[in-house]
């Protein structure tokens, strides 16, 4: 009788950070819906972290999902400071044997899971997941309700003709221990990109828009180009759809190529090497995505 009162018990799908974060917590809350059918799945997307993250995705009640937003946001005053002593710190933690101990009586329990696909590890009581990132494969069934949920009218058809860019910033300027991709490598991959693609418009993306101009003339880029303006989702969008895309090394630039293949596009991705198996341990490439390593 216990057992089968678990079954009904709702899980939680805990995130953390922007809207390419959201979009695998969103994966991971439907797969968990196929798995558990029986089981209410709800997102509990946080707002903490170096910066406040709003909650990006539109209404989920399509989807069977629902979502629940945490302001948990605290603002650093020495951001630098803050987030080293927090590496320190988590490190620390992190290589303690109880701390390790303490994980695996978790995991046992199914209180908490961190990794990997959720029918391999997650327990059937579990009520607490937080969303898994890396290393697990998304369905086809559920990147397709994924994608079903975001292109709603004709967005990508105005994107056709277009070649985006990717250049990730953000909270990233204020890390210390963590950096963003090397912008000579993204500003090189546009470059090449530009020559080789010179009749179509140029749309640069970025989470810090007031920094790209001072980016792209120091790096000697000069062709003309525009500075996308637009929210978070329009931002995927345009990625996704565009004929030619330069990614950088985030969640968001993942989600534009994921986008982009299930819509069965006819696009070239110029992709940085880091990002190239994480891909393809997530998706089937269908063959009309063209991929060029930089």
């Amino acid at each position: 009788m216990y057992y089968l009162h678990v079954l009904v018990v709702p899980i939680f799908v805990h995130s953390w950070g922007g809207l390419g974060s959201q979009l695998f917590a969103l994966a991971f809350a439907l797969d968990l819906e196929r798995t558990y059918p029986n089981r209410l799945v709800t997102i509990c997307h946080h707002s903490s972290g170096v910066t406040k993250r709003e909650f990006d995705l539109p209404t989920l009640d399509t989807l069977g999902i629902r979502s629940k937003f945490v302001d948990d946001f605290v603002p650093m005053v020495d951001s630098s400071k803050a987030d080293l002593a927090k590496h320190s710190c988590t490190e620390t933690k992190r290589n303690s044997r109880f701390v390790a101990n303490l994980r695996s009586v978790l995991d046992v329990l199914g209180l908490v899971i961190t990794t990997d696909p959720p029918d391999s590890l997650l327990r059937p009581w579990s009520v607490q997941v937080r969303s898994s990132y890396s290393n697990r494969r998304i369905s086809d069934a559920s990147l397709s309700k994924l994608v079903s949920l975001l292109v709603l009218d004709d967005k990508p058809l105005r994107y056709a003709e277009t070649f985006t860019a990717h250049l990730r910033m953000g909270d990233l300027i204020t890390l210390t221990n963590k950096g963003p991709l090397d912008g000579n490598r993204v500003v090189g991959a546009m470059k090449r990109a530009a020559e080789e693609n010179s009749e179509l418009r140029i749309l640069v993306t970025s989470d810090s828009p007031e920094l790209i101009s001072k980016v792209l003339d120091d790096a000697n880029f000069f062709a003309k180009y525009d500075i996308f303006d637009g929210n978070a989702l329009d931002t995927l969008i345009a990625l996704s759809s565009s004929r030619v895309m330069v990614a950088s090394a985030s969640k968001l630039s993942i989600w534009a190529i994921l986008i982009g293949i299930e819509l069965n596009l006819d696009r070239i991705i110029f992709i940085p090497q880091e990002l190239s198996s994480t891909i393809e341990t997530m998706v089937r490439n269908r063959g009309r995505t063209k991929f060029i390593i930089f």
